[in-house]
């Protein structure tokens, strides 16, 4: 029923975001995003043969990565089940790469995504202000181990 794979250029257009992400999809465009991606270290859930979700981490140096994931709105309808293999995957990540810390940064406007990220043990480090292209604030969430 589920399954992961390495991601693949295009995946990202097979999602059907929710509006946030799509607000940042329409600013970037797939190709600009897709080209900052590390394809060794992103991956895409299938439910069936629908893409729901697609994440991965952005290595700066050793031991220090940036965590994205884009959901799709399917992923509401399996959500456990989805966050059992997220959990499972970030913990593989973090083992096979090698690393002590991965953060991410979520808009104040989503407090949502911001229950999401305390669920996995990130934490918040701070506001970055007026940080995204629409000048709206960020915050730091970080897991360090």
């Amino acid at each position: 029923m589920f399954r992961v794979r390495p991601y693949r250029t295009g995946d990202l257009k097979r999602l059907d975001l929710r509006d946030y992400e799509r607000k940042w999809i329409d600013f970037f465009t797939y190709e600009g995003i897709e080209a900052r991606l590390q394809l060794d270290k992103s991956f895409t859930l299938f439910k069936d043969e629908t893409p729901i979700a697609a994440w991965g981490i952005y290595v700066y140096w050793p031991g220090v990565a940036e965590i994205w994931l884009s959901l799709s709105k399917g992923f509401y309808q399996s959500k456990l089940s989805c966050l059992r293999i997220f959990k499972r995957c970030l913990e593989d990540l973090m083992m096979v790469h090698g690393l002590h810390r991965i953060h991410t940064l979520i808009s104040e406007e989503l407090p949502v995504n911001q229950r999401f990220c305390e669920f996995f043990g990130f934490m918040p480090e701070g506001v970055q202000r007026k940080y995204g292209p629409w000048a709206d604030n960020y915050i730091m969430y970080a897991r360090v181990i």
